[in-house]
């Protein structure tokens, strides 16, 4: 907000409320938030019901192959950005390699059908401890980064791609590493 009136300046950021003390929203802020919970149930709810549907469609014809995980899908309920798909199948470096060439392909072909997908946060293991602290080592953190592909959630709350569809997206994209 930009005002040449300083008094009007300071009652802007009054009313709007930057918290204070051990509130960390003020009256305003969480009057907004509050009408949006509702919604924002709405959306958790047909985010959860989508993906749940997705890894129990993958588990049957796709599990002898290759195992994908999705543990937001079951672990945690929480309203979600994006759901992250986790394959594991290959161990060692060449199967970094070769996971990191499935995500691109997978992301490419999801890309192609309309599905906003992409690879997510890959980094934090390579990150120095000096930017990133790292309590523990992260030992399968690439492992984990070349094999994540995460969904955006919007493709829950569209209607326009069924999760069967998504399973065959993700199946076909999953032959270029098993062949």
């Amino acid at each position: 907000l930009i005002v040449r009136d300083e008094a009007l300046f300071q009652r802007c950021k009054i009313v709007a409320g930057a918290g204070s003390g051990p509130y960390a929203l003020g009256e305003f802020q969480a009057a907004i938030l509050l009408a949006q919970l509702p919604w924002l149930d709405r959306i958790a709810d047909q985010c959860r019901e989508f993906f749940q549907l997705l890894a129990s469609v993958w588990q049957e014809p796709y599990k002898a192959k290759v195992r994908l995980q999705m543990p937001f899908v079951r672990e945690y309920a929480p309203t979600f950005y994006q759901a992250g798909l986790l394959i594991q199948a290959i161990e060692g470096e060449a199967g970094i390699e070769r996971l990191t060439e499935w995500r691109s392909a997978t992301v490419a072909s999801l890309l192609a059908a309309g599905i906003p997908a992409g690879s997510g946060f890959d980094g934090l293991h390579r990150r120095s401890n000096r930017r990133c602290d790292k309590p523990v080592d992260l030992a399968r953190a690439a492992q984990a980064a070349a094999g994540t592909v995460v969904v955006h959630h919007s493709v829950a709350c569209t209607g326009e791609v069924a999760p069967e569809q998504l399973a065959e997206l993700l199946s076909d994209a999953l032959g270029t590493i098993l062949c």
